[in-house]
């Protein structure tokens, strides 16, 4: 009997992980496609998006780096709904064919830094 319970266990291991993995293909498809067409490209003339990575299959995560210590001490000392906004910047448009690649299930977030510094934190939200 646990010789059987074991082969189940490792049976019901094997498909969990490979249903993790299909719903993380989502996210990654969708990151690919961010990394395609958004990354190293500049974010106004403050910043760039420099790196995008796949947390989980629920949330994708794009740093947005501000190189000049004022333009990230200038929004630092700003209030949390100014960060938010500042980061809801980098968000793609509304029109994007990201929106339908993430659906309703996957996230993304969009983090300012500045070197290791972070600054900001938004959710993006399509149409």
């Amino acid at each position: 009997m646990t010789r059987c319970f074991a082969v189940v266990l490792a049976f019901t291991s094997s498909l969990l992980l490979a249903a993790c993995e299909e719903d993380r293909s989502q996210a990654k498809a969708a990151a690919d496609w961010l990394t395609e067409y958004r990354l190293n490209k500049p974010f106004g003339p403050i910043g760039n998006i420099n790196r995008i990575t796949v947390e989980s299959a629920e949330m994708i995560r794009m740093n947005v780096d501000i190189p000049d210590r004022r333009h990230a001490e200038a929004i630092d000392t700003q209030s949390l709904m100014f960060q938010n906004m500042m980061a809801k910047y980098a968000c793609p448009r509304k029109v994007s064919p990201l929106w339908s690649m993430l659906g309703e299930a996957i996230m993304l977030r969009v983090d300012l830094m500045s070197g290791d510094d972070h600054i900001a934190s938004a959710i993006c939200k399509g149409p």
